[in-house]
């Protein structure tokens, strides 16, 4: 399991390959996420994701299966 740090603010977030956001944000093992405006419904009840009105959502670093210098790749 990856961890995250202040250096994956700003990495674009994906799940089975689709881009859903942007981290903006990281507090301790949570990382909150700007949701991409067409992520499909699939994935984001996936991510648990269930309001679409919110501005962000949060990932736990459990949820990481991969962090590059550019994404973090999610599990599900």
């Amino acid at each position: 399991m990856a961890r995250f740090s202040s250096a994956d603010e700003g990495k674009t977030v994906t799940l089975d390959g689709e881009s859903v956001g942007t981290i903006t944000s990281v507090e301790g093992d949570t990382a909150r996420v700007d949701p991409e405006s067409d992520v499909t419904d699939r994935i984001r009840s996936k991510l648990e994701w269930d309001d679409p009105e919110r501005d962000t959502h949060t990932i736990s670093d459990s949820r990481v299966a991969d962090i590059t210098d550019e994404e973090v790749r999610l599990t599900t």
